[in-house]
């Protein structure tokens, strides 16, 4: 059994990386650090303190990806917290550094947050309950929902000493689409970064729009993808750069706040 941490420059796995990694086996924990090929922001500084500097002379992540392959590997269980974004940025690392990807079909793999989710669920009525002390009767009711949403809120607010709180604030930690400003149209599947589109899924995962196989696009076309995904890969098809990302903002102008984020 194995338990692994990343610490990396953001959240988005196709285009942030890894700047510290940890293995533990039995009890036995090995840290690597790495040189990623993009600034640690500060934003990301805050919550690990790894600053440029610190990994200026340490490997990038290639050189040290057999090893870590190896470990992971050998594990017939993989635990960690939150251990999806781990497992999926290193498999982003590793397609980066042109290494086969991690097979771990055979693996048992442990996440605590979903242990602890599902022995305490985080539902409105488990909220309510244990906020409210209440037990909510007639749930999935809509109106009873928005009462009960409103109670456990105020509630929440009070137990954690956040009534003070404005709610610029509460939607900094709390807002689920904290990363749309991105976004082209209205899902993550292909956004902006650096002033060029990229997309934010499949095997092609952080490649500039007008560098991806058209044969790739085509494939998108003929699939079950959001309407505005498939408009963004046609204009694809049919120019690259400057012009692309002109036809792009044509049919899709980012809004102010974007633009401000921008």
């Amino acid at each position: 059994m194995i338990i692994i941490d990343t610490e990396t420059t953001g959240l988005n796995t196709s285009s942030d990386q890894i700047v510290e990694i940890c293995i533990s086996v039995n009890d036995a924990p090995k840290v690597w650090r790495v040189r990623p090929t993009v600034a640690i922001p500060a934003t990301a500084t805050a919550v690990h303190g790894i600053t440029d500097a610190d990994v200026a002379a340490c490997p990038p992540f290639a050189a040290v990806a057999a090893e870590i392959v190896a470990v992971m590997s050998a594990a017939e269980v993989i635990v960690g917290f939150n251990l999806r974004f781990d497992l999926d940025i290193i498999q982003a690392e590793l397609e980066r550094a042109g290494a086969p990807r991690l097979d771990l079909a055979a693996k048992q793999v442990v996440d605590v947050l979903r242990l602890w989710h599902h022995v305490e669920p985080r539902t409105l009525v488990a909220a309510h309950e244990r906020f409210v002390g209440a037990q909510l009767d007639n749930a999935h009711a809509a109106s009873v929902d928005v009462a009960a949403t409103g109670r456990v809120l105020s509630a929440m607010l009070d137990r954690f000493g956040m009534t003070d709180r404005a709610w610029p604030e509460l939607a900094a930690i709390a807002n689920p689409f904290s990363g749309r400003a991105n976004w082209i149209g209205p899902s993550h599947h292909i956004q902006w970064e650096n002033g060029v589109a990229i997309l934010a899924f499949g095997k092609h995962r952080g490649a500039r729009l007008d560098q991806v196989d058209p044969g790739f696009l085509r494939w998108v076309l003929g699939k079950d993808f959001p309407h505005h995904v498939k408009e963004v890969c046609i204009a694809a098809l049919g120019a690259k750069g400057e012009q692309l990302w002109a036809r792009i903002l044509a049919q899709f102008p980012r809004t102010t706040s974007q633009q401000e984020v921008a």
